[in-house]
């Protein structure tokens, strides 16, 4: 099959969700090929998918709108006339572009058309993310494309976005979308509550590697410290500061424990000023953003994951932390919240503990409870790793995800229903 994914930024470390389907697809013989909005370094990622990307998947990056009221008017000219798309009528597509705002837009879409126009180049347009839906919606629409649309929501576009932009925003794509695929059961039921047609959609859980991540073939040494990890972008969805109250908690009653943070973000500056406010330089590590050879490595010397997730002010939402998967899948207990689709893969009290949103005391009382009772930590993690592989394995959500796109292609225009 020749997909084209497309995504806000290519490379980006910390949407591994992606990273990680890209050499599977490879392996299968697929031809991808990527459109972006934004471009990262490549030597963020590790070096072996940095190659494949490198070596076989072309990436186009859509410029950002010329400054220039003029040259912004003759390149949108250029390229409609350049293109032939004023055949199908100029009117239908300046409607088409005004009827959503130009943060969706970039738009590229009409400046960067030669590599696209003039028909059916490929058989699936992947979108991660709603709002790369509607790009993909309007690619096909401008450009002729006659690929099957399958488009990804992964969090703040159920979240933040519908919040920020009005739950119709999606109701060209749900129309004319192939299918949808939320990343959770809680996403998937505020898709059809905002419109989404049930036939269309179907739960699609990311995917890690449960052979890159597995449980260390021996267990830390607790001769001097006990370590407690969280991963995640410096982002308020991920609830850090509430990690770093719950741990300053716990610091008035152990003093061998340590904290480490794993991600950067906007809010750096906030989460090491916290740590100094309550005093706990000497015990809570931040360490910026890491690769996944450098996360497996500080998971088999951790303890416990926290993953304190909340709902942010803005409305934005996690999916299923990818950390989660990690941890468990190594093999680890885990302590998170009572947060969006968490509770799916985190079974309370048997593979981890769950705690009520932005509240550091319970978030202490749950860690001091598996501080205390380290005969759990092993009967947890061997539940948490049979979980993640059996439902978020890399190699059955991608087999998974080419029967879907399988199934795209067999429909008709008329045709409704998803695969099991």
């Amino acid at each position: 099959m020749k997909i084209l994914i497309i995504v806000d930024r290519f490379p980006k470390l910390s949407e591994t969700f992606i990273l990680n389907q890209i050499p599977k697809l490879l392996e299968q013989n697929h031809e991808l090929s990527i459109v972006s909005y934004d471009g990262g370094p490549l030597d963020s990622l590790e070096h072996d998918v940095a190659q494949q990307v490198l070596l076989k998947v072309p990436v186009i990056h859509f410029k950002p709108t010329p400054q220039s009221r003029t040259m912004r008017g003759f390149k949108k000219m250029r390229t409609l006339i350049a293109n032939r798309l004023y055949q199908s009528g100029r009117r239908r597509i300046i409607s088409e572009i005004l009827k959503y705002p130009s943060e969706l837009l970039t738009r590229g879409l009409l400046y960067e058309a030669n590599p696209f126009v003039g028909g059916n180049h490929f058989d699936i347009i992947y979108a991660h993310f709603g709002k790369n839906g509607i790009r993909g919606m309007l690619m096909r629409k401008l450009y002729g494309l006659r690929a099957k649309l399958v488009t990804v929501f992964h969090g703040y576009d159920v979240s933040q976005f519908i919040q920020k932009h009005g739950r119709d925003i999606y109701a060209d794509l749900f129309e004319s979308g192939d299918f949808f695929l939320p990343v959770s059961e809680y996403f998937k039921k505020r898709l059809v509550g905002f419109g989404c047609p049930e036939e269309k959609i179907k739960v699609h859980h990311t995917g890690i590697d449960c052979e890159k991540f597995k449980p260390s073939p021996s267990r830390p040494n607790h001769s001097t410290s006990r370590r407690l990890l969280s991963i995640g972008r410096l982002v308020e969805k991920k609830g850090f500061e509430y990690g770093i109250r719950a741990f300053a908690r716990l610091q008035e009653k152990y003093n061998d424990l340590e904290y480490h943070i794993v991600g950067d973000g906007p809010l750096w500056d906030s989460n090491q000023l916290l740590i100094k406010e309550l005093g706990l330089y000497n015990s809570v590590k931040m360490h910026g953003a890491k690769t996944d050879r450098d996360i497996v490595e500080m998971l088999h010397s951790s303890d416990i994951l926290l993953a304190p997730s909340v709902t942010a002010e803005n409305g934005d939402q996690e999916g299923i932390p990818g950390s989660l998967m990690q941890a468990m899948a190594c093999g680890l207990p885990v302590v998170s919240t009572l947060h969006s689709g968490i509770p799916e893969l985190v079974e309370d009290g048997v593979s981890g503990f769950l705690a009520p949103e932005r509240n550091a005391e319970v978030l202490a009382e749950k860690l001091e409870y598996l501080l205390e009772h380290p005969e759990l930590w092993e009967p947890m993690g061997k539940a948490g790793r049979l979980r993640v592989a059996q439902d978020f394995e890399i190699n059955k959500q991608v087999a998974g995800i080419l029967r879907m796109f399988s199934a795209a292609q067999a429909c008709s225009s008329s045709c409704s229903g998803v695969v099991a």
